[in-house]
């Protein structure tokens, strides 16, 4: 029972890791352009723009958005984002159109 549970474990560190190698560096990118937004606007003595640039007005963090389908862009339930046994149980497809989810996401 310890290997076992060692291993869900593992998965479950390796998932959030996986996460947070994608996440993190588009965080960093949309902080840096506001900044650099903002540095401009200051330097150049216009008020900033109010509207966020479209696509970056929802919140993006390691929790925000949650994970959804890359082709219908469904939520994925906590259920089935369970690492491997979720993609196992769903057979490599996604659970609303049926898309093949690669395996570099199980």
């Amino acid at each position: 029972m310890l290997p076992g549970l060692g291993v869900l474990l593992g998965l479950l560190i390796g998932s959030f890791l996986n996460v947070v190698i994608y996440r993190l560096p588009v965080m960093l990118d949309r902080d840096w352009r506001q900044q650099c937004a903002a540095l401009l606007a200051d330097s150049a003595a216009t008020p900033a723009p109010q509207a966020a640039p479209k696509g970056e007005a929802e919140p993006f963090d390691l929790i925000r958005p949650r994970s959804a389908c890359l082709s219908c862009k469904t939520p994925i339930k906590a259920r089935h984002n369970v690492p491997v046994l979720g993609w196992l149980w769903l057979r490599g497809r996604c659970a609303a159109c049926q898309a093949t989810i690669p395996v570099r996401y199980p």
